[in-house]
């Protein structure tokens, strides 16, 4: 999403009337690229296949001696055309979606945010987003033959109340920035007084980390994962403790920690090991920085105990 530069009548008002303090920012999607999108990516998709079809359905191309070496030479086009479709199909695809749904709008106020379309789709303080799902993803493409990367964040955000919104890159580090700031202190009160504070498949308390036993968690990966060029993020729990059937690590036993955003996942790993102890898909660990500012909390606290 991108920013507005100067807010809305409807920001300031929606901001006033849901009690969420000053207007800090407006971000609007930009779905309607996609369509121009789609209208570049089609004609030349088309154009390519009608130049390279005719070519390889005539009766004489296969009579050819050195027709393999030949259809070799037009695979780059048919590739090229084929992905130029597909791109096209994808745009229109998202273009559409983007008109029956309504522009995506969210405004960002002190006290909480909006996400909006035609309707109001979430409007919540930051004590009341009960988690946030975090999703790195990394768009592979090639460019006269140079290999080229780009890093999106998707984030599912859910209130209290069950309601939910998507959203892609920017206002998404702000929204969970805000979050975690907020929830933090309770949080701290709880794990103080011995709580089990659970993250998905990752829980933990005063004594240290727990894995689940038996992961059953209603998040899935973003749709977007299962298109071509988009690394693929590992689907289930890996490391040692998967090995050895091991589900508890003790904070003396935590050697470092960290979120691994070439696949999107969270690694934990253990003293005396070289292979990390668990490697967590990320969006199965709701609410992901608060768990990492917890987990900084216990080891911090763990080593003013021993000192």
């Amino acid at each position: 999403m991108e920013v507005v530069r100067q807010t809305s009548a409807r920001a300031e008002q929606l901001v006033s009337e849901y009690d969420l303090g000053n207007i800090r920012a407006e971000y609007k999607g930009n779905w309607r690229k996609m369509g121009w999108l789609a209208v570049v990516f089609l004609p030349l998709g088309l154009l390519v296949l009608v130049l390279v079809l005719p070519v390889l359905l005539s009766p004489s191309f296969t009579e050819q001696s050195d027709w393999w070496e030949q259809l070799g030479n037009l695979a780059p086009a048919i590739v090229w055309g084929a992905c130029s479709l597909l791109a096209s199909v994808i745009c229109l695809i998202i273009f559409v979606a983007g008109l029956w749904m309504g522009d995506q709008r969210v405004y960002l106020g002190e006290k909480g945010f909006i996400s909006a379309r035609r309707r109001i789709e979430i409007a919540a303080r930051w004590e009341e987003v009960q988690e946030i799902r975090r999703q790195v993803l990394f768009m592979k493409s090639k460019t006269e033959n140079v290999r080229q990367v780009t890093c999106v964040s998707s984030y599912v955000i859910s209130s209290v109340e069950g309601k939910k919104c998507s959203i892609y890159a920017d206002p998404g580090p702000a929204i969970e920035q805000a979050v975690t700031c907020s929830q933090l202190p309770r949080a701290l009160d709880d794990y103080a007084a011995g709580k089990t504070l659970s993250f998905g498949w990752l829980a933990l308390d005063k004594k240290g980390l727990h894995l689940s036993t038996e992961p059953s968690s209603s998040a899935h990966p973003t749709a977007l994962t299962k298109l071509p060029g988009i690394a693929r993020t590992p689907q289930k729990l890996q490391g040692t403790s998967v090995i050895l059937g091991e589900h508890f690590l003790p904070w003396e036993k935590l050697a470092c920690y960290w979120i691994d955003e070439s696949r999107s996942t969270l690694v934990l790993s253990k003293r005396g090991e070289r292979k990390h102890w668990a490697i967590i898909p990320l969006y199965q660990v709701p609410s992901s920085a608060l768990c990492l500012a917890l987990i900084e909390y216990a080891l911090d606290e763990d080593l003013r105990e021993t000192a």
